[in-house]
């Protein structure tokens, strides 16, 4: 029972509520940001070979050390 306590803890300071729901507002945001590039890609180019290269994009590194 100590653990589940020790467990819920985080969630009840305010600070931490702010800060997960911004970074899940913030997460939402980019799932959306990928679904309208694609989009637009596609109805662009019309190819599914072009959102394909979009997805290929999305999996390269991006230099962060």
């Amino acid at each position: 029972m100590a653990r589940t306590a020790a467990v819920c803890t985080p969630l009840r300071h305010t600070a931490f509520q702010r800060l997960w729901l911004g970074l899940s507002i913030s997460y939402l945001g980019d799932q959306f940001t990928i679904i309208a590039l694609l989009w637009f890609v596609l109805q662009l180019a019309g190819s599914g070979a072009a959102v394909g290269l979009v997805i290929l994009c999305f999996d390269l590194p991006g230099g962060e050390a």
